[in-house]
């Protein structure tokens, strides 16, 4: 299934991407014009520019007496922010504020479906950057019928009680949230993404890549030094630093695109 992720993702300001087929929001660092309307959030880790949105993505939810949304994310970050929201009501008193923070580690898993179907599988994966982070990916699963029992009766096989089917999964989608290129290394199963979303922050030589590292984020030259590091599935860049305008961005990608995309799978997220 291709899947449309849309939204707004930039270093600083503000970042919040919407998957519309799986009706959930990764990161909520800002709202979107209609940054209410999925029930679920997946954090990836605590910087401002990723989590600042929460209190009015909850507080919108609330006053439009929509079911409390869950909020998926590092451990680490529960008591935190349950803190923030605590003080908030202080701030705020008429402010409920109703949702539920759910701890969500690398080597966790949940299913999406609500309907008992399991058919998305979500898994919380390693990322590198300045403080605990991590990114996610969205697998779509199916039932397969085991190679050994091709051409046999399955319908007597399933009377005697074997099981006759397994699950396979297709990575579908993968969101790195902030990270390095390290992000590769650590998880080389996202050559697999039919769609990644990933950072690149850095896109001209005002910052180096020895910078970018530092800093936690991926700098354009690194890809066009190592093209085989992106998957063969559909790439979207995001995340691009506040230091050159959108234009500026946008020629550097085209100037790069020979080395890093002479298929045409590259692209710019789209705003929501």
């Amino acid at each position: 299934m291709k899947l449309t992720v849309t939204g707004q993702a930039v270093s600083g300001i503000g970042s919040c991407l919407a998957v519309q087929e799986l009706k959930v929001f990764l990161d909520m660092g800002v709202m979107l014009s209609d940054g209410h309307k999925f029930p679920t959030v997946f954090v990836t880790h605590g910087h401002t520019d990723h989590v600042g949105a929460l209190m009015s993505y909850v507080a919108t939810r609330d006053m439009m007496n929509m079911p409390p949304p869950t909020l998926y994310m590092p451990s680490s970050l529960v008591g935190p922010l349950n803190a923030a929201l605590e003080a908030w009501r202080g701030v705020d008193p008429q402010a409920k504020l109703p949702c539920s923070l759910v701890g969500f580690d690398v080597g966790d898993e949940l299913w999406l479906d609500e309907d008992g179907r399991k058919r998305w599988l979500v898994r919380p994966f390693a990322t590198e950057h300045r403080m605990e982070s991590q990114g996610y990916a969205f697998f779509y699963v199916v039932d397969k019928l085991k190679d050994e029992y091709k051409g046999q009766n399955v319908k007597l096989l399933r009377e005697q009680g074997v099981e006759v089917l397994e699950k396979q999964e297709s990575l579908e989608l993968a969101y790195t949230g902030d990270t390095t290129v390290k992000v590769f290394e650590m998880n080389p199963w996202l050559k697999d993404a039919k769609k990644l979303v990933m950072e690149v922050t850095f896109t001209h030589d005002d910052v180096s890549v020895e910078e970018a590292h530092k800093r936690g984020h991926i700098h354009l030259e690194e890809l066009v030094a190592n093209p085989g590091l992106l998957p063969k599935g559909e790439v979207v860049f995001c995340h691009f630093s506040r230091r050159q305008d959108p234009m500026e961005v946008a020629q550097a990608i085209v100037k790069a695109k020979p080395a890093i995309d002479p298929e045409g799978r590259v692209s710019l997220l789209k705003s929501a």
